[in-house]
């Protein structure tokens, strides 16, 4: 919860620039460290968690993608 996404747009002449800045990653990797040693059952859901965080940027750029690519009426 203390991580956020942060997206920018901008846009020269007719292209539009689109930035995507991701969270904090040290503190899953100092959770995974610890929960292997001393919890490691935690450590699946540490991995789960760190895994949907590194497609969120994807997923971020394909839902951008496709409300860009709806014709306007």
């Amino acid at each position: 919860m203390a991580s956020s996404l942060n997206i920018v747009f901008y846009q020269i002449g007719e292209t539009l620039t689109v930035q995507i800045g991701a969270g904090q990653w040290i503190d899953k990797v100092a959770v995974g460290s610890v929960s292997l040693l001393v919890l490691w059952p935690l450590a699946v859901t540490v991995g789960i968690g760190a895994w949907q965080q590194m497609k969120l940027p994807k997923e971020v750029f394909d839902y951008i993608e496709r409300r860009l690519s709806v014709p306007i009426s």
